[in-house]
């Protein structure tokens, strides 16, 4: 089902995992996204130790196909999409 998704759609996919337990994004384009949702609390004492095996597992498995498209979405990638490019 994750086949028909973009780059841009795994990042943030991948990022979901990451910002429920509370990770802060240096990533504009992740920041922005997450910044509108009242769930997300980034806490500067985040570490990923706080990932359970199943957040591990999914956020390889996103990965994997992240770089089956060519990788994830780099920072460069990220400006083009948050100017409309």
């Amino acid at each position: 089902q994750l086949a028909d998704f973009s780059r841009r759609d795994l990042k943030i996919l991948r990022n979901t995992i990451y910002a429920r337990r509370g990770r802060p994004f240096e990533s504009e384009l992740v920041r922005q996204y997450f910044s509108v949702f009242g769930w997300y609390a980034p806490d500067s004492t985040y570490a990923d130790e706080r990932l359970t095996p199943i957040d591990r597992r999914n956020i390889k498995l996103v990965r994997s196909l992240e770089d089956e498209i060519g990788g994830p979405l780099s920072d460069a990638d990220e400006s083009d999409w948050l100017s409309g490019g």
